[in-house]
């Protein structure tokens, strides 16, 4: 059983300051379907929690129409985490303008440069906004930059260390 958004649509009456400079919108109303006969229509609110520093699912309806049921084999169907990676993360794949932007020709220039000011600020980008879309921080600086994940753990360390991150939480946990 898939599914599918149909519809999401951004609140721009309100913003969230992820990093200096880079606004997101709080929010986002959606709609979308569960792909059956007939199909189920759903739809819900993404909204961005300042107190964990990510955004979640704060509501979800399931409405079917004449002749379908919502089972609980319908409600797993719709895969949250997924739902919230497919309406944020398009944003920070966008090619972003001022220091946001992280070209081809930057990436290698940054990446031969090593942990340095400049990199370290990127780095700490990249890890806000994949911890605030729900993707593996540390995994998105490996592969933004193309390094080991090795590199990218000391990289994140030390742009904790030098305060451009929060105090790391504990193992597995990561922090903005």
């Amino acid at each position: 059983m898939g599914w599918s958004t149909r519809a999401a649509k951004p609140d721009r009456t309100r913003v969230v300051e992820l990093c200096p400079g880079l606004l997101y919108p709080v929010g986002w109303d959606l709609t979308g379907a569960v792909e059956s006969t007939p199909p189920i229509l759903w739809s819900g609110r993404i909204e961005f929690n300042e107190q964990v520093g990510r955004y979640e699912l704060r509501w979800l309806k399931v409405d079917a129409e004449t002749g379908a049921t919502v089972t609980g084999e319908v409600l797993r169907s719709i895969p949250v985490s997924q739902l919230i990676m497919q309406v944020v993360k398009p944003i920070d794949q966008k090619p972003m303008a001022g220091p946001y932007a992280l070209t081809s020709e930057l990436q290698a220039r940054m990446r031969e440069a090593g942990p340095v000011t400049e990199t370290l600020q990127m780095v700490a980008w990249i890890y806000r906004v994949a911890f605030a879309t729900g993707d593996s921080p540390t995994k998105r600086v490996a592969t933004s930059f193309d390094i080991p994940r090795p590199t990218a753990d000391r990289w994140v360390r030390t742009a904790r260390d030098r305060g451009l991150l929060g105090d790391e939480p504990g193992p597995g946990k990561a922090s903005v």
